[in-house]
């Protein structure tokens, strides 16, 4: 198996606070070992980011039930259990899960710990070698699939998020940014205002209209 065979949908970044989620972390979908059907007996994950063991309150597997949303068993998705901090990873429990069809699509869950540090990142990877299949066919064999964006740890009692759509644009394309902000604190917090919006890189972007509302309270 190579990282190429392996569908890489992407969890989206964010700000979290100590002691929230179960947060979607990172988004695959595994293959089938060519034009046969195989089993899945584990996966193991890696923090490309900061955070340590101690940051982390649990990552879990979930397995989804068709519907492509992860929903942490509010929906059609299955527990597949708990990573085990393993040697500076994470290592599934045995599994035996169908790899058919299309693949399976897989969610590793994130939960902060309660004293996770501040700015602590988590971007989660399957390293060489971290998938185990019945049949042997084995990966990735050539690099690492990683998960692009990260997720922050924050005290800070306002914790906000970018998202931009569409991820990717060509030349004269019109795009969505939306800034989220949840107030983790335990204090009233009035017109909050999102500053002009500065884009960093060889490619510009000019805003169109916006912020819509100026400010929210």
């Amino acid at each position: 198996m190579t990282s190429a065979q392996v569908t890489n949908v992407g969890a989206p970044g964010g700000a979290l606070a100590p002691g929230d989620g179960p947060v979607l972390a990172l988004d695959v979908v595994l293959p089938r070992n060519g034009y046969a059907d195989d089993v899945l007996n584990g996966i193991r994950v890696v923090n490309l980011g900061s955070a340590v063991t101690t940051d982390v309150a649990e990552l879990r597997l979930w397995g989804d039930g068709g519907d492509g949303v992860f929903s942490a068993g509010g929906g059609d998705d299955r527990d597949l259990g708990p990573f085990a901090a393993l040697g500076g990873a994470w290592q599934s429990p045995v599994l035996s899960e169908p790899l058919a069809g299309a693949g399976a699509r897989l969610f590793v869950a994130l939960r902060t710990a309660a004293a996770a540090a501040d700015s602590a990142t988590v971007r989660l990877a399957i390293p060489v070698g971290g998938v185990t299949v019945q049949s042997g066919n084995d990966g990735p064999l050539d690099r690492a699939v990683e998960n692009e964006q990260a997720l922050l740890i924050s005290t800070s009692p306002l914790l906000a998020t970018l998202q931009i759509s569409p991820a990717a644009s060509t030349v004269g394309q019109s795009v969505t940014v939306r800034m989220v902000v949840r107030n983790a604190g335990g204090e009233t917090v009035t017109g909050i205002a999102p500053s002009a919006l500065d884009s960093s890189g060889t490619a510009g972007l000019a805003p169109a209209n916006g912020p819509l509302p100026v400010a929210v309270d």
